[in-house]
């Protein structure tokens, strides 16, 4: 979550893996959307709250399973 007035953003969260770049944008956008939308409209206005998301490649181990949000 960042916050455009303050010039601030909140540490990222690892959410879930993706077989592919267009789940994990998809599911970024979703995600923002619905975070965004369950925040109060004021905080939101005031704080200029934004949510943002990257879709990074990483190497799974052979043990590793994916995980769920």
């Amino acid at each position: 979550m960042c916050y455009q007035i303050g010039g601030t953003c909140s540490p990222p969260m690892k959410a879930k893996l993706f077989d592919s770049f267009q789940e994990c944008s998809l599911s970024g956008y979703e995600g923002a959307y619905t975070m965004l939308k369950s925040l109060p409209i004021d905080q939101v206005n005031k704080n200029q709250t934004m949510i943002q998301f990257f879709c990074q490649p990483r190497k799974v181990e052979n043990n590793e399973k994916k995980i769920s949000i």
